[in-house]
C-alpha cells in the first residue's frame, strides 16, 4: 500500500463506474470495513492497524514509505481481535478471543527495525490478565492487571516478566480492589483511578503518586450518571464530563484530592457533552456534542479553531474524529466521514497541514449513489421537540420506512454512516429514524421521562415526526421497522394509527410486556426484574393494554416477525405467542425464524438474507413494481433461494427456494437460471430436459460458463441443442473461456479421442492434468471440497476411457504415471492378491459379498461385483486401477445408448476394496452379458469377471 498525500485545501474528483440507475449490490453494504481501527506509535512514524479485509490481520504500516507489514495474522472464523495497543514503538501488546472454546490469548508483537524491512514475532503471555497501560514515558514498565483468585492484582512489570508470568509482590503496584469494572491511569499525575460496582452503585477511586490507600472521590448512584474524566487543567484540577447537580452531561472543574465539583468550564443548553479536549498545558481544547445527529466539535483554543476550520473547507459536509494522536511530533489520526460517505482514516500533520490518506473504509461504494440524512424536527403532543433523521434517495419510491430504533432508553441515531438505512436507500425507500424521548444526548430529563412510556409518550413522539415527513415529502406508502425495542413500536404504530401504516417489519420485538417479568426463571430474579422496571416501568395490569400480544386484532397492514430462535432478551416465545395470535385471528402474516440466532444477527450473511426479505417482503404487500434485469435485486431473490435451498440460518423449504430462484431467474439472472435449469434437469424426467435447455440457453447468452458446460454435456450425451461433434467441441472450448470448473475436461476429451477437432494427444495430456487451484477461483471451506471431489470424478472417468482407447507412446504414458507420482504413495506396479465375486450387501464400504455366484438375477437395487485386495511395494499406499463395465445397450433419459462405463480406482495397498454396480434405475436394467475388467495404467489385464444378469427365476 502506499499513502495518499494531498493538500487540505485540494480537492479530487473521481466518476462512478455505476451509473444514477443502477441498484447497487448488496454485499457492499453488508461487509466489514477494509480497516477497524489505526493506531500512531508513540515515536508517530508507524501505525498498528486492525484490517479486516481482504485478509484478517494487525499491520504495520511505515508512514515514510508508505509499506504495509502484515504482523499477525488471525483466523476470523475462529478467533477475533479484542484489543491492540503500542507497548512501545517496538511492541505491541493484543488480545484475542476465541468465541468457540471461550478462550483468551494475549501476546506482544516484537518489531525489529535493524534491517532494510521490519521483522516481527509474536510472544504469547502467560500471565492471564489484561494491560491496563503502558507507560510510554517508563522505559520497558507496564501496568498490568492480573487475576488473583476472585481479586485483580495491578502490577508495574516488563514485558518479559508479564510474558514469562513471572509475577509477584516484588512487582505488585498497588493494593487491589475488589468488584473493579475499570482502570484508569493518568500520566499527567502518575494517578490511577479505579471504578467498582457495589450493587447499584458505581463508585471512583484514585491511588496517587501521595496516597497510602485508594482514596474514594465519588460515586454514581444512577445508571444515567456520568463521570468521565478528560484532564488535568493548569491548576492541577481534573476536567469532568459529568451530569451531577445539571440536567445535561456538561464539563466540570473537579478536585480529585477533595472529591468535589468546582465551576461549570462549559455547558450546551440543548445537548450532552460526549467529549473534550485539553492540551499538553491543561488548556481546554475542544468540546463535543451531537446536533441533530451530527457530531460537532466546538474549538475552545483559537489556533484548533484555525487549524478546525481548514479541516471542514477540505472536507466540506463531513464530520471529522480524531481517533489517535501523538501531541509531541504534532500528528494525529482522524476518521473523516458522512451519512453518506463510508469513511477513510487519514494523517494529519499539524505543522504542515497536510493530510496523507490512510485507508478507505469501504471504497468499493460509488458515494453518487447514497443518500445524506437530514434532520427533521417536530413537535409531540405535549410540545417536547422530537429531532429524527430523514433520507430521502433521488429514486424515491414513495415508500418511508419508520424504523425506531431500539433500548428504547440510552439509544440514540446519529448521521454516521448506517448500511442498512443506505440498502434501503438505494433500493427506493426513504428512511425516518427517530430521537424520541429515552433517547441518550438531550439531557437526564428527557431520558427520563421515557421510563413506562411503551407504546404511550414514545410512540406519540414517533406519531410526531410521521405526521412532520408526511407533511414535508407527502409519501404513498409508510411501512413500519424496527429490531428489539423498534420492532415492539412497529407493531403498536400499525395498531394506533391503522390507517396510516400499510405494512410491518417487527424484528426481535416484544409483544407481550407482563411476560417480560417471568418468561423464564432468570426473569423472576429480581436484579433483573429492577432492570426492566428502569425501561417498562412497574409490573401490572396496565401493561395488558400496551402490548402488541394483546391488541393483534387491531392490526391490519400486513405484517412481517422476524426471530432469533436463540433470542434470551427479548425472548423467541415473545415472536413465537404474536405470530400464532395473528395467525389464528386471519391476519396477513409471514414469520421468519433463524437458526442459531438470538438478538440480531453477528454476522454479514444475516444481515443481507435479513435485509433481502424485507425488501422483498414489502414489494410484495404494497405490489411495487420489480425492476426488469436489475441484477443486483435478483441476485438478492437468487440469495434467499439458496439459503432455503440448504437450509442456511432457516429451515430448508425446498418450495420457497424454487419460488425465489424462478423469479431471479425471469428477471435475467444468468447464475438463476443455470441453476434453475439445473433443478429441470435434475427432477429424472424427459420431458423437463427441454426447459432446462431454454434457461441454459438463456445463461448461456449471457456468458454464464456453468450453463454453457451443461449444454456441451447435454450434447455429447445426445440431448442438448449441439448435433455435429465440431459444435460440441466448440461448447466446451467456450465454457473453459467463460471460467466453468470442469470444462477443460471435456476439451481434453475431445483432443485425446479426436471427435470434433483433430486428435492432438500432446494438448489432450496437458490438458488433462493441468494443476487447476479451485481456490484461486474464490472457492473455500466446504464448497472447495465438493468441487474438488467433483473434478477428481470427471477428470477420473474420462481419463479411464482415453486409456481404454488410445494408444500412448512411452513417453506419453510416463507424463500419465507423473501426475499419480505427484500424489505420491501410489505403486503403479502392483497386483491383485485376493477376489471374491458374486452378490454384495451393506451399507458401507468396502460391501460385502454375500453369495459368490456369476448369475445375477434382475432386481431393483441389488448390487453385485467384486470385493477385492491389491499389493506392491512396501514404501507406497496405493495402487491405479483403470476399469471397464461392459454391458448391454442402455437408453438414458436423455436418449444417449450407453455400453461402457470407465472409471479410475485408487485402493489402499494391503486392505479390503470392493467395485460393484447397482441398479438404481429403470434404464440400467437390461439382462444379458456384464463383464468387469481392471488394468493398470499399461493397459495389462489385472481382473476379468464376466456375469450373466437374468430375469428372476431364469437360469443362465
Amino acid at each position: 500500500m502506499k499513502l495518499c498525500r494531498l493538500a487540505l485545501l485540494v480537492f479530487t474528483f473521481s466518476f462512478s463506474l455505476y451509473g444514477w440507475a443502477k441498484t447497487l449490490p448488496a454485499e457492499l453494504f453488508f461487509r466489514s470495513p477494509e480497516v477497524l481501527s489505526l493506531k500512531l506509535d508513540p515515536s508517530g512514524r508507524m501505525i498498528a492497524g486492525h484490517v479486516l479485509r481482504p485478509k484478517h490481520h494487525v499491520a504495520l504500516v511505515d508512514l515514510a514509505s508508505g509499506v504495509h507489514y502484515p504482523m499477525l495474522k488471525l483466523d476470523s472464523t475462529q478467533g477475533s481481535l479484542q484489543r491492540y495497543d503500542w507497548v512501545d514503538s517496538s511492541t505491541v501488546y493484543y488480545e484475542v478471543y476465541f468465541k468457540g472454546s471461550e478462550e483468551w490469548k494475549r501476546g506482544f508483537i516484537d518489531i525489529d527495525y535493524s534491517g532494510e524491512k521490519p521483522q516481527y514475532r509474536s510472544r504469547e503471555i502467560r500471565a492471564e490478565g489484561s494491560l491496563i497501560d503502558a507507560l510510554p514515558d517508563v522505559n520497558d514498565q507496564m501496568l498490568f492487571a492480573q487475576k488473583h483468585g476472585d481479586s485483580v492484582w495491578i502490577h508495574r512489570a516488563s514485558t518479559a516478566q508479564v510474558a514469562q508470568n513471572a509475577l509477584s509482590r516484588a512487582t505488585l503496584f498497588k493494593k487491589p480492589l475488589e468488584n473493579v469494572v475499570d482502570y484508569i491511569w493518568d500520566p499527567q499525575v502518575s494517578t490511577l483511578i479505579a471504578k467498582t460496582r457495589e450493587e447499584d452503585e458505581v463508585i471512583i477511586w484514585k491511588f496517587g503518586s501521595d496516597d497510602s490507600s485508594w482514596q474514594r472521590v465519588h460515586s454514581l448512584a444512577q445508571p444515567d450518571d456520568v463521570f468521565k474524566p478528560v484532564g488535568y487543567m493548569e491548576d492541577g484540577t481534573l476536567a469532568v464530563l459529568s451530569n451531577f447537580n445539571s440536567d445535561k452531561v456538561v464539563l466540570y472543574r473537579f478536585n480529585l484530592a477533595a472529591g468535589s465539583f468546582g465551576e461549570v468550564l462549559y455547558r450546551h443548553k440543548r445537548y450532552d457533552l460526549v467529549g473534550a479536549r485539553t492540551d499538553a498545558s491543561g488548556a481546554l481544547n475542544s468540546v463535543a456534542y451531537v446536533d441533530h445527529g451530527r457530531l460537532v466539535n466546538e474549538y475552545i483554543s483559537a489556533e484548533a479553531g484555525k487549524i478546525s476550520s481548514k479541516f471542514a473547507k477540505a472536507f466540506p459536509g463531513k464530520q471529522i474524529v480524531i481517533v489517535d494522536e501523538t501531541a509531541e511530533q504534532g500528528k494525529y489520526i482522524a476518521l473523516v466521514y458522512a451519512s453518506d460517505d463510508p469513511g477513510a482514516y487519514y494523517l494529519f500533520n499539524r505543522s504542515t497541514l497536510k493530510a496523507e490518506k490512510l485507508y478507505g473504509l469501504n471504497e468499493d461504494i460509488p458515494q453518487n449513489m447514497l443518500t445524506r440524512s437530514e434532520p427533521l424536527l417536530s413537535s409531540s403532543s405535549d410540545g417536547v421537540e422530537i429531532e429524527s433523521l430523514i433520507t430521502v434517495p433521488e429514486r424515491s419510491n414513495g415508500v418511508l420506512l419508520v424504523y425506531p430504533h431500539g433500548g428504547p432508553i440510552g439509544v440514540r441515531d446519529h448521521t454516521f454512516f448506517d448500511p442498512e438505512t443506505q440498502f434501503y436507500a438505494n433500493r427506493g425507500y426513504s428512511v425516518l429514524r427517530v430521537n424520541f424521548r429515552g433517547s441518550v444526548g438531550f439531557g437526564k430529563e428527557f431520558y427520563r421521562s421515557a421510563v413506562g412510556q411503551w407504546g404511550q409518550l414514545i410512540e406519540d413522539d414517533i406519531g410526531s415526526a410521521i405526521d412532520a415527513a408526511m407533511a414535508t415529502y407527502g409519501f404513498d406508502h409508510i411501512c413500519t421497522i424496527g429490531s428489539s425495542y423498534g420492532g415492539y413500536s412497529s407493531m403498536m404504530l400499525a395498531i394506533q394509527r391503522p390507517e396510516q401504516v400499510d405494512c410491518v417489519i417487527s424484528m426481535y420485538g416484544v409483544y407481550d410486556l407482563p411476560l417480560l417479568f417471568n418468561a423464564s426463571n432468570y426473569k423472576v430474579h429480581e436484579d433483573y426484574r429492577q432492570r426492566v422496571r428502569r425501561t417498562v416501568g412497574e409490573e401490572g395490569e396496565s401493561l395488558k393494554q400496551f402490548s402488541p400480544f394483546r391488541l393483534a386484532g387491531a392490526v391490519k397492514a400486513p405484517a412481517l416477525i422476524v426471530a432469533g430462535k436463540k433470542d434470551q432478551i427479548s425472548g423467541f416465545e415473545q415472536a413465537n405467542r404474536m405470530h400464532y395470535v395473528m395467525e389464528k385471528l386471519g391476519k396477513q402474516v409471514e414469520f421468519v425464524a433463524y437458526k442459531g440466532v438470538g438478538h440480531g444477527h453477528t454476522n454479514w450473511g444475516g444481515e443481507y438474507h435479513q435485509a433481502a426479505y424485507v425488501d422483498d417482503f414489502i414489494r410484495r404487500v404494497l405490489s411495487l413494481p420489480f425492476p426488469d434485469n436489475d441484477e443486483a435485486i435478483s441476485e438478492d431473490l437468487l440469495y434467499l433461494s439458496e439459503s432455503y435451498r440448504n437450509g442456511t440460518g432457516v429451515a430448508a423449504d425446498e418450495s420457497r427456494a424454487l419460488t425465489y430462484l424462478e423469479r431471479a431467474a425471469r428477471m435475467g439472472n444468468a447464475s438463476a437460471q443455470t441453476r434453475l435449469g439445473d433443478h429441470f434437469l435434475n427432477t429424472s424426467n424427459p420431458k423437463q430436459t427441454e426447459a432446462a435447455i431454454r434457461w441454459y440457453e438463456s445463461a448461456s447468452r449471457q456468458g454464464a460458463g456453468g450453463a454453457t458446460y451443461m449444454l456441451a454435456e447435454l450434447s455429447a450425451q445426445g440431448s442438448g441443442p449441439a448435433v455435429e461433434a465440431s459444435d460440441i467441441y466448440d461448447l466446451y472450448r467456450r465454457a473453459e473461456g467463460e471460467g466453468a470448473y470442469f470444462a477443460y475436461i471435456g476439451v481434453a476429451r475431445h483432443q485425446c479421442l479426436g471427435i470434433g477437432t483433430e486428435q492432438d494427444l500432446g494438448a489432450c495430456i496437458e490438458k488433462l492434468f493441468q494443476n487447476v487451484d479451485f481456490e484461486d477461483q474464490g472457492l473455500k471451506g466446504e464448497r472447495l471440497k465438493q468441487v474438488g471431489q467433483l473434478n477428481w470424478d470427471k477428470q477420473s472417468v474420462v481419463l479411464a476411457e482415453v486409456l481404454d482407447r488410445v494408444d500412448f507412446t512411452g513417453e506419453q504414458l510416463e507424463k500419465i504415471r507423473a501426475f499419480f507420482k505427484f500424489g505420491g504413495g501410489y505403486d503403479q506396479a502392483a497386483t491383485l492378491a485376493k477376489t471374491q465375486t458374486g452378490l454384495a450387501e451393506g451399507d458401507s464400504y468396502p460391501y460385502t459379498i454375500r453369495e459368490e455366484t456369476l448369475q445375477v438375477p434382475l432386481r431393483k437395487g441389488l448390487k453385485f461385483g467384486t470385493r477385492y485386495a491389491m499389493t506392491g511395494e512396501a514404501d507406497k499406499t496405493h495402487a491405479v486401477i483403470r476399469l471397464k463395465w461392459t454391458h448391454p445397450e442402455q437408453v438414458l433419459p436423455s436418449g444417449r445408448r450407453v455400453t461402457e462405463e470407465h472409471d479410475i480406482l485408487l485402493p489402499t495397498l494391503g486392505k479390503d476394496s470392493s467395485m460393484t454396480y447397482s441398479f438404481d434405475f429403470d434404464y440400467e436394467m437390461v439382462p444379458g452379458t456384464w463383464t468387469l475388467e481392471f488394468f493398470d495404467i499399461e493397459g495389462r489385464e489385472l481382473m476379468r469377471q464376466t456375469f450373466e444378469v437374468v430375469e428372476p427365476g431364469e437360469d443362465a
